[in-house]
């Protein structure tokens, strides 16, 4: 029976999920256009994702950059917390790409990745759970609140369960710090 009953918690718990996937797609910071496919299933890797969406322009930038091209073209799994522009605006202020050297920016996007493809609420409590990142010795922390909301290192995931062919995608309008 407490099995039974933790089934049926979960299952609602993942209902809740993607009702505020679907609302938080709506967001303004990001205008994810649905395509043919349900749910978010993207049928391009996050590469082509991120390049053809006019919400990663800094980012697409940054990764290209950085050299990380290959990495999130490849077949995965892998999981991308992605700042949008208006994430990188914040973050660079009166400095530009330009200003970083590509390690720097390699260092900094390895640790928006996982190894792994990681959907919400997927291993995630109201506790922090920690996941290591594809920057060495530098974990995330994520969690779900008390409204079902995604957050890493304490920053809301805007728009989460994007799913590109090679994993995972969640929208941030903060570029995370290792």
């Amino acid at each position: 029976m407490k099995t039974f009953l933790k089934d049926i918690k979960k299952r609602t718990l993942i209902s809740l999920i993607m009702m505020l996937a679907v609302v938080s797609a709506c967001d303004p910071t990001f205008e994810y256009e649905p395509g043919p496919l349900p749910n978010g299933i993207l049928d391009v890797d996050m590469l082509t994702f991120i390049q053809t969406n006019e919400n990663f322009t800094s980012l697409s930038a940054a990764v290209a950059k950085a050299g990380l091209n290959q990495a999130l073209s490849g077949s995965g799994p892998l999981t991308l917390f992605a700042p949008n522009d208006e994430a990188f605006a914040r973050f660079l202020g009166t400095k530009t790409l330009d200003d970083f050297t590509p390690e720097e920016l390699h260092t900094l996007l390895q640790y928006h990745v996982l190894n792994q493809k990681l959907l919400s609420p997927d291993a995630l409590t109201e506790s922090n759970e920690t996941f290591n990142t594809l920057l060495a010795g530098k974990n995330l922390q994520l969690r779900i609140d008390n409204n079902f909301r995604l957050y890493a290192n304490n920053n809301m995931v805007r728009t989460s369960n994007l799913e590109p062919t090679n994993g995972a995608i969640h929208v941030l309008d903060r570029v995370l710090s290792p």
